[in-house]
Order: C-alpha cells, then structure tokens, then sequence
C-alpha cells in the first residue's frame, strides 16, 4: 500500500477523532459561538474603531498578541459582524486541532512513542480548562504546550 496514502488516511483519522472530541465536550461552543471576554472587549472594538493597520499592530494590555489582532481583523474586514465569534471560535479551533497534531505526530525526547503522544494530546482535549477553551486570547497557551511536547 502506499505510504502516502496510509499518512494521509491517518491524519484524516487524526483530525477526526480529535474535532469530534472538541465538539462532545462542548457542542454549544461550535454551534452558537460566543465571543469571550478581552475578543469583544479589546480586539473586536479595537478593529471596528481604528484603521486595520493600527489595530493590528497595537499592545494590548500591555502585550503585543498577533494572534488575537490577526483574527479580529479579519472578522471585522471579511466578514459581516454577526458572524464575527464563529471567526474567532473556529479559528482557535484549527489552533486547537493544529496543536494536537504537532503533539502527537511530532517526534519527541519527552514522549517515546506515538501512543504517549497521542495519550497527552487526547488528555489536552478532554483535560484542557474552560477558560482557555475555544477562544483566541488564550491560544498562545495551546502553542505553547504543543512546543513544550515537541
């Protein structure tokens, strides 16, 4: 059989297994998104006030986060308003997925084998906090435990 055909159908299997464990946790998450505390407060406002070059490249609170200012621009420049938490929930969503997948298909020092990687990323899913749930202002949390893992 063909190698490449046997990866592919692996991460299909991955991003499956993974997307549907997000949506039971929480459903509601993916089908009524909200927008989450600093997203409205400070990166959603901050797009819809000032010209897309400032507000993308402004601190706030004290911190410069790309990110959350990247998703909120485009939010507000590409799509009409009301549809701005799907842009900011689906987009922490593919951080989400993105950050499993560097876990469990990245080799590691701290995890052997592919079945500890894929134990520690079904645990970041299952186990990870509602705070830092789904929302743009805390993936730098998912990133950086995806980095800890490789």
């Amino acid at each position: 059989m063909d190698t490449l055909f046997v990866k592919k159908n692996i991460l299909i299997i991955l991003l499956s297994l993974a997307a549907c464990l997000i949506f039971i946790r929480e459903p509601l998450f993916l089908l009524e998104p909200r927008i989450w505390a600093e997203e409205g407060r400070i990166y959603l406002s901050r797009a819809l006030a000032e010209e897309p070059v400032s507000a993308l490249f402004s601190f706030n609170l004290g911190y410069y986060s790309f990110f959350n200012s990247f998703i909120a621009f485009i939010a507000v420049e590409f799509f009409p308003i009301k549809y701005a938490a799907y842009v900011t929930t689906y987009s922490s969503l593919f951080i989400q997925l993105a950050t499993f997948l560097l876990i469990v298909l990245t080799p590691s020092k701290l995890l052997a084998t592919f079945e500890e990687r894929f134990l520690v990323g079904i645990a970041l899913i299952i186990l990870g906090t509602p705070e830092i749930w789904l929302t743009t202002i805390n993936m730098q949390f998912w990133l950086a435990t995806g980095a800890f893992f490789c």
